[in-house]
């Protein structure tokens, strides 16, 4: 399997699918997908967990800029923990 990761990609024309091909293309926004997975709302297969877990640096910085500081909070907001509660 290989994963892939697109930023900004926008969708330019129709779907052109084999005849076998069955594929439903779903718009979400990104903070809340995160979310979702995070919490176990959204399950996904273990191939695909861990695409999203590789690819978290590249999409926080996406969704918040590269401000550390920003990044961090954002992390405890979507594993839904405070920094107090680590310590």
């Amino acid at each position: 399997m290989s994963s892939f990761l697109i930023l900004n990609a926008r969708q330019t024309r129709a779907q052109q699918l084999d005849p076998n091909e069955k594929i439903e293309v779903v718009l979400v926004d990104l903070a809340k997908f995160l979310k979702s997975v995070m919490s176990g709302e959204t399950r996904l297969q273990g191939m695909h967990n861990s695409a999203v877990l590789l690819s978290l640096p590249y999409l926080l910085e996406e969704l918040y800029g590269s401000d550390p500081d920003v990044r961090a909070n954002s992390i405890a907001d979507i594993f839904s923990v405070s920094f107090e509660d680590l310590s």
